[in-house]
């Protein structure tokens, strides 16, 4: 089902066909669960009165974290009440997200596009605010709404899309001029970069969200590379080929092994969290599972 399903535009009839992903959403939306919010993201989902001293017994996921690190005492953030999460998605459409998953014929693209599409539709059914731009193409966005309305503007918004281009500094200036400051802004992504632009784009979205989370995109490219003859690969950014040889596919395969650990200490520096996905997990279930051990925490 995962593979029919994600060679396909998306629908809301197409969307629910995720079976794993309308129980969760299901399970979410009729409260089963307690502290929805700061559990299945580093978001709030709360408005707070005032910190008090923590005391033995006090629930340990109502600590302030950020402020301990700050101060290396334990505060407690006393809720007033339970409110709306604001959230923004931003979904990278640059040309190195057309890479094919060998296995299975799906591109990171077509991947993230129904990954982000099954994020709102959580979100919205929570009853948040939920906004989405796509990084490099700008006229490709929604301002933050909430409502069965905003589903359906964001899907058909995603289904326009095609992949292109990089991030440039023309297109980050803009994005800066519209960005709308959000409790959550998730990004998702190969975190391919010629500079440092995916780097400039987190280190902004920290100045003007409360938290960052990052789903990065790998597929069996990043993680295995064929011994066998000479490949040819495309720089997807710049269009340059290479040829090269078992020696070199070697040497690739550790160069894409270290992008990955070095994004992922990059963002830990600045408490940034970072889930990698490898497009060949049928997406309901990567996204069930990864929900599931949020809640659990």
């Amino acid at each position: 089902m995962n593979r029919i399903a994600l060679e396909t535009n998306i629908t809301p009839t197409r969307l629910a066909r995720f079976e794993e992903l309308n129980l969760l959403t299901e399970t979410l939306v009729n409260g089963f669960m307690s502290g929805l919010h700061p559990s299945l993201f580093p978001g709030s989902g709360y408005e707070f009165s005032q910190l008090r001293s923590y005391q033995p017994g006090d629930p340990v996921n109502r600590i302030d974290w950020k402020l301990y690190s700050r101060s290396d005492r334990y505060f407690i953030r006393e809720a007033e009440k339970e409110s709306k999460l604001s959230l923004s998605l931003w979904l990278d459409s640059s040309t190195s997200m057309t890479q094919v998953d060998t296995k299975l014929g799906i591109t990171k693209f077509r991947y993230a596009i129904w990954l982000t599409a099954c994020i709102a539709k959580i979100g919205l059914q929570q009853g948040d605010d939920v906004a989405f731009s796509c990084i490099n193409q700008i006229d490709y966005k929604c301002p933050s709404a909430s409502g069965d309305t905003q589903l359906t503007e964001i899907i058909r918004t995603l289904n326009q899309i095609q992949p292109k281009g990089e991030l440039t500094p023309e297109d980050f200036e803009a994005l800066k001029r519209s960005h709308q400051p959000s409790d959550l802004a998730i990004v998702i992504s190969d975190s391919y970069q010629n500079k440092e632009e995916f780097y400039e784009l987190l280190n902004f979205l920290t100045q003007t969200n409360r938290d960052i989370f990052v789903f990065g995109l790998i597929n069996d490219l990043d993680k295995k590379i064929s011994n066998f003859g000479e490949v040819e690969l495309t720089d997807l950014e710049t269009g340059h080929k290479t040829i090269l040889s078992r020696t070199q596919l070697s040497n690739y395969q550790e160069l894409s092994k270290k992008r990955i650990k070095d994004v992922t200490t990059w963002c830990a520096s600045r408490d940034i969290k970072v889930h990698w996905v490898n497009t060949q997990k049928p997406l309901d279930e990567m996204l069930y599972n990864f929900l599931c051990q949020r809640l659990a925490r």
